[in-house]
């Protein structure tokens, strides 16, 4: 699977306890203020492919993770981490 920053990205999953490993497969900040934001595609001036990426994270949210820690800034936890990640998929970059 080609996962949203760059060809050959992984991101792991951990069954027993549905913990998510996402990387740099979601962003939780916004890369031009670096502020916490709302889960979302990476920009595009960092994903290899934006549909790809969107791809990518409907993926990672289908295997209902009970927290989805990433590479830069906030996990997601708390409340329906699999709907994150969807509402994550539809928001545009940036």
């Amino acid at each position: 699977m080609i996962l949203s920053h760059a060809p050959g990205q992984v991101a792991l999953f951990r069954e027993y306890d549905r913990v998510l490993l996402a990387a740099d497969a979601v962003f939780t900040f916004d890369p031009e203020s670096g502020r916490p934001a709302s889960a979302r595609v990476p920009h595009p001036f960092s994903n290899w492919h934006t549909e790809m990426a969107r791809d990518s994270i409907r993926h990672l949210a289908r295997l209902h993770p009970s927290a989805g820690l990433t590479a830069h800034a906030d996990s997601l936890t708390g409340g329906d981490v699999a709907a994150q990640l969807v509402r994550a998929a539809e928001l545009n970059p940036a």
